[in-house]
């Protein structure tokens, strides 16, 4: 199923050589976000996600970012925040940083998605310590904000002391 969720998600139809509409790869993409909050607070979260089921996640919601559909790209940004990896916070900047402004609910929905990946403390210190542009630690800082932990009030102290405010 999470496999079958990617694919769908994906625009692709397991044994079809055609597209799937937008429904079902919003449908595939919701389906993936709830086994990936499943795998954060559910009965098996002490268990590992299948490392290949977690890229085939990645590849479908890095391409559902940049779907023609608005909803499409909302749901593939929830599901990447539903998945905690590292991996998944460079392609949320860089979608953040793209996004119309107008579609305020894709915005909404990316900070949400990257403040989720950021309550993540590893994932947040991984993060702090690589270098980061100017837009992707402004990005980080706005976020951060909402991220009650260690990790993000002392990348908040550091960025204040580094970046002068717009």
């Amino acid at each position: 199923p999470p496999r079958y969720a990617a694919s769908l998600a994906s625009g692709k139809s397991e044994g079809r050589n055609r597209p799937v509409s937008e429904l079902a790869r919003i449908h595939g993409f919701r389906i993936l976000t709830e086994r990936g909050l499943q795998t954060r607070t559910g009965p098996n979260r002490d268990q590992a996600p299948d490392p290949a089921e977690v890229s085939e996640l990645r590849t479908a919601g890095i391409q559902g970012l940049t779907d023609p559909d608005a909803l499409v790209r909302r749901c593939a940004a929830e599901a990447l925040g539903a998945w905690r990896d590292a991996g998944n916070v460079q392609p949320l900047l860089d979608a953040l940083a793209a996004a119309d402004r107008e579609d305020t609910h894709l915005v909404y929905v990316l900070r949400k998605a990257l403040r989720d990946q950021l309550n993540d403390d590893a994932i947040f210190r991984e993060v702090a310590a690589r270098p980061l542009s100017a837009r992707d630690a402004r990005a980080i800082a706005d976020v951060a904000v909402a991220v009650k932990s260690e990790p993000a009030g002392s990348f908040l102290i550091k960025h204040r002391q580094s970046f002068v405010d717009d």
